[in-house]
């Protein structure tokens, strides 16, 4: 049999488009500590998955209470005492790949900020890519080597 007909034959039986997404996913889900980090480095900066400012600001209590415990105040962080943070993960099973807090505040903070608050920027986005493109390009390398 020949080169050709053996890289077309393994394409045929581990190149399917579902194989393929299972192992993208798999990069991801190997790689979710940095998706985390991502997610909620940008919301520490106040700002949600369009890069736009998480509003509404908080009240002048809390404001207060956040100068108090000497937290940042000058815009919404959606971190407190850090569950919230600590309680995210990455829904990865599947594409489009989702993020979320398993946080008893989680319905709570959407309500009241929207669900942009989970999900990455476009700077974030190609940050991630770039993280996980040498990953990638190892798994389409053994695919198309025989």
């Amino acid at each position: 049999m020949s080169k050709v007909q053996e890289l077309i034959n393994k394409l045929k039986k581990e190149g399917s488009i579902n194989n393929q997404e299972q192992a993208i996913l798999k990069i991801i889900r190997q790689n979710e500590s940095i998706a985390l980090d991502l997610n909620t480095n940008q919301l520490f900066e106040g700002k949600d998955c369009n890069n736009q400012v998480i509003q509404p600001p908080y009240s002048i209590m809390t404001i207060e209470i956040k100068k108090y415990k000497g937290q940042p105040y000058d815009r919404v962080t959606l971190r407190n005492e850090g569950e919230f943070y600590q309680k995210f993960t990455l829904l990865a099973e599947k594409f489009p790949v989702m993020f979320d807090s398993m946080s008893f505040k989680t319905p709570d903070l959407t309500e009241k900020y929207g669900t942009e608050i989970f999900g990455l920027t476009e700077n974030n986005k190609a940050e991630f890519v770039e993280e996980i493109k040498p990953e990638v390009q190892e798994y389409y390398s053994k695919l198309v080597r025989v």
